[in-house]
C-alpha cells in the first residue's frame, strides 16, 4: 500500500482462499494427518474446518439419520459458523483430539451444521439450547433422538471437567448410558421439548380472525417503541444494553424517521461513540461484529458483512438527516473496506473476517505503544496519541488475547484530516505484515441484498454514481449464480461450486429490497423497470414457496421432512427478521409498481403479527417501522382474506 492510500485499502485476494485444504491449514492449524472426512466434499469454509477432524462427521441429511437408527445410537449436533472464536477452541480442544473423537464415533452420530448456510436449523436446535439450559450461543452442542427431537443441549465444552462444567468425554459417557438405560424418560422430554420449540418458533397461532387484529395497528405503536428504546438506551456511552453492546444497525433509520428530537438524540449518540470506539477499525476500515464492554472499546473481532451493510444505511440517514460530513466520511471507509476486502471479481460479496489468527483472538488487530512509535515516529506518534487512545484489551477467562495487545479508538472530535489518514494509512501498511485473519468467502444471498441495498442507497442520497455501479454489478452477479430460471433463489454460493440449499425468507426479502433500491437509484427508465420486474419475479415465488396462506405471514423457510418445526417470526435478531424486510419490500413494490395488491398482502402480514406488533414492539423495531411507512398512506384494512 501507498504511503496516504486509504486506510481500508486492502486487497481481498490477500485474504482468499482458493485451495480450501491448503490455506485452510494455514490459518487454522488444521492437522492434516487424518483422512479427509465426509465435510470435504462440502463448499461451506465452516465445514471444511472440520473436514480432517478424527470425528466422523456427517452433514446434515438423511445419510447420517439413517446410520443412527440402523446403529441406534443417538445423533450429536454441532451448528457454528467459520468466524466463530469458542467454535475454533472447541475444535482444537475436542474434536481434534484422536481419545475423544473415538468417545464420539462409537457413541453417536455425528453431525455438523454451518448456520450461515443453515438458519432454519440453527433457529430449531438454538431455541432448543435455550429451553434447556435458559442461555444460548455458539457452538451450539445439541444431542438428539432419532426423530430428531432433542433431549440435551449446551454450547461450548472442554476436554477436560472444570468446576461447575463436565468436560465434553463426561457428557457423552452420561449421555450414552441414559440412552441404554432411560431411554423412555429421554423421548419423553424430547417430545416436550420439540413442542416447547414449536410455540417458541411458530408465530402467533391463534386462528385467523379471533381477533380484530387491524384494530391495533395503529400510530401508538411506533410511539411506544420509540418509548420503550429510550428507556433502554445509554445516554453516556449510546446503544441500548449495558454491556456486551451489538449496533442494533437499523434502530437508526426508524428512529430517525419516527423518534423525533428525542429519536436523533439516540441515533448521533450511538453512532458518534461508535464511530470513535474500538468496534470501528480505525485503521483497516469497517466494524466488528459487537462491543464486549459498554463504552465500544473492545470488540468482538468478527466481522460480518451485514454489519457494514446495515450501519451504511444508518451513517447514510444520519448524514441526510443532520448534514454533518462525519457520518458521510464514516459511510465512505465502510464501502471502501467492502470494496476493497469483501469483493470478489464478479462484483458479489464474501460473508466475514475470523475473529481469530494463529488461535490468538484479535491479533491482527491488537497493537502496542512500542509498535506504534516505531511506525510513525516520535513526532507523528505524539500528534497521535492527543487524536486516538490505545485502550487495553481486557482478559477474559478462556480467552487467548495478544500479550500486552491493545485497541485504537479516536477520541471523541476526532476529525479524518489528511494527516490522521496518512498516519493511519501507515500503520495500516504495517499491520498488512501480519497474518491475515481468515476470510470466509461464500456469498449469502441474504447479506448480498443488505449490501447492494446499501450500496445503492449511499451512491443516490450521497452522489456517488461509482457506488451504485456496485450495487449493479453485485445485483447481476448474485442473480446469475443464485437465481434459476424458475425464479427460485438459492442461500448461497462458494467459488465455482454449485448454489447451496434452497433460499429462505430472509434471502428473498433482502435481495427483493436491495434490487428495488436499485431501481430508485437508477435514472434509465429501462434500467430502473428491469431491476423492478426482477424483484416482482422473486417476490412471487416467495409467496408461493413461504406464504401461510392459513394465517397469513411469510413461513421462514420452506416444507422440509427434517424439521421439527416452522418458524415464522417477526422479531428482531442481529438482521431484522425475513418479515420485517419482506414488508419493507412490499411496500417497496406498492410505491414503485402502483399495484394495490402489494398493499393488500402487506396489511395480511402486518394482521398476522398484530399482538405481538402490538405488546411487544421493541422487539420488532424493523416490523414497527414498516408499520409506521404503512399508515403514513392510511389505516390498514380490518378484514379480508389471508389467501
Amino acid at each position: 500500500m501507498r504511503a496516504g492510500a486509504s486506510c481500508g485499502q486492502l486487497l481481498a485476494r490477500d485474504y482468499a482462499c482458493p485451495d480450501p485444504n491448503e490455506k485452510l491449514a494455514e490459518a487454522s492449524l488444521i492437522d492434516f494427518t487424518h483422512r479427509p472426512n465426509r465435510l470435504a466434499s462440502s463448499s461451506s469454509p465452516y465445514l471444511l474446518q472440520h473436514a480432517h477432524n478424527p470425528v466422523d462427521w456427517y452433514p446434515w441429511g438423511s445419510e447420517a439419520f439413517e446410520c443412527a437408527r440402523r446403529e441406534d445410537k443417538p445423533i450429536f449436533l454441532s451448528v457454528g459458523y467459520s468466524t466463530c472464536y469458542w467454535c475454533h477452541v472447541m475444535e482444537r480442544e475436542v474434536f481434534e483430539s484422536e481419545q475423544i473423537a473415538r468417545l464420539m464415533n462409537d457413541a453417536c452420530v455425528c453431525i455438523k451444521v454451518d448456520r450461515e448456510e443453515r438458519p432454519d436449523l440453527d433457529e430449531t436446535y438454538m431455541a432448543a439450547t435455550q429451553l434447556l439450559t435458559r442461555h444460548g450461543g455458539w457452538p451450539n452442542s445439541v444431542f438428539l433422538t432419532h426423530d430428531l427431537k432433542p433431549f440435551f443441549a449446551g454450547t461450548y465444552f472442554g476436554a477436560e471437567d472444570s468446576p461447575g462444567r463436565p468436560g465434553f468425554p463426561t457428557v457423552l459417557a452420561q449421555l450414552s448410558a441414559a440412552w441404554t438405560q432411560r431411554r423412555a424418560a429421554i423421548e419423553e422430554l424430547a417430545a416436550r421439548v420439540a413442542q416447547g420449540i414449536a410455540s417458541m418458533i411458530q408465530g402467533d397461532r391463534r386462528e385467523s380472525g379471533a381477533v380484530d387484529d387491524g384494530a391495533i395497528l395503529n400510530a401508538t405503536i411506533s410511539q411506544r417503541a420509540v418509548a420503550q428504546l429510550q428507556s433502554m438506551f445509554d445516554r453516556v456511552n449510546g446503544g441500548f444494553a449495558v454491556a456486551p453492546k451489538f449496533p442494533n444497525d437499523f434502530y437508526h433509520s426508524f428512529l430517525l424517521e419516527a423518534g423525533g428530537e428525542a429519536g436523533l438524540q439516540m441515533v448521533t449518540t450511538t453512532l458518534d461513540a461508535m464511530a470513535a470506539g474500538g468496534i470501528h477499525d480505525q485503521v483497516g476500515g469497517g466494524f466488528h461484529r459487537y462491543s464486549v464492554d459498554g463504552e465500544w472499546h473492545v470488540p468482538h473481532f468478527e466481522k460480518m458483512l451485514y454489519n457494514q451493510a446495515m450501519l451504511t444505511r444508518a451513517f447514510v440517514d444520519a448524514y441526510a438527516a443532520t448534514g454533518h460530513q462525519r457520518y458521510r466520511d464514516v459511510a465512505l471507509n465502510v464501502l471502501r473496506f467492502v470494496a476493497d476486502v469483501f469483493t470478489d471479481a464478479d462484483g458479489k460479496f464474501f460473508s466475514a473476517l475470523d475473529a481469530e489468527t494463529e488461535a490468538v483472538e484479535g491479533a491482527y488487530y491488537a497493537w502496542t505503544n512500542d509498535e506504534i512509535a516505531r511506525v510513525l515516529g516520535d513526532d507523528d506518534s505524539q500528534w497521535f496519541a492527543h487524536h486516538y487512545r490505545v485502550v487495553p484489551i481486557p482478559v477474559f477467562p478462556g480467552h487467548k488475547h495478544p500479550d500486552g495487545g491493545a485497541l485504537i479508538a479516536a477520541r471523541r472530535g476526532t476529525k479524518q484530516d489528511a494527516r490522521a489518514r496518512e498516519l493511519l494509512a501507515r500503520l495500516a501498511l504495517y499491520r498488512r505484515g501480519r497474518t491475515l485473519p481468515r476470510l470466509d468467502d461464500k456469498s449469502i444471498a441474504a447479506w448480498n441484498g443488505m449490501m447492494i441495498d446499501a450500496y445503492a442507497h449511499a451512491g443516490s442520497v450521497l452522489g456517488e454514481p461509482a457506488f451504485v455501479e456496485s450495487a449493479r454489478r453485485a445485483a447481476t452477479s448474485v442473480l446469475g449464480r443464485l437465481v434459476d430460471s424458475s425464479g427460485t433463489l438459492s442461500r448461497s454460493v462458494r467459488g465455482d461450486s454449485a448454489a447451496s440449499h434452497p433460499g429462505f425468507l430472509e434471502d428473498y426479502a433482502w435481495v427483493v429490497r436491495g434490487l428495488l433500491t436499485l431501481a430508485r437509484a437508477e435514472e434509465s427508465a429501462p434500467e430502473k423497470q428491469r431491476w423492478i420486474d426482477l424483484a416482482t419475479t422473486l417476490e412471487a415465488r416467495a409467496e408461493v414457496l413461504l406464504w401461510d396462506g392459513d394465517r397469513g405471514g411469510f413461513f421462514d423457510a420452506g416444507v422440509d421432512e427434517h424439521l421439527i418445526a416452522r418458524s415464522k417470526s417477526a422479531s428482531d435478531g442481529a438482521p431484522p427478521s425475513g418479515n420485517s424486510v419482506m414488508a419493507h419490500a412490499l411496500l417497496d413494490l406498492a410505491e414503485l409498481t402502483g399495484n394495490a395488491r402489494y398493499l393488500d398482502r402487506v396489511d395480511k402480514l402486518f394482521r398476522a403479527f398484530a399482538e405481538p406488533l402490538a405488546g411487544s414492539p421493541a422487539s420488532m423495531v424493523h416490523m414497527v417501522h414498516a408499520l409506521e411507512r404503512r399508515l403514513a398512506s392510511g389505516p390498514i384494512a380490518l378484514t379480508s382474506t389471508n389467501s
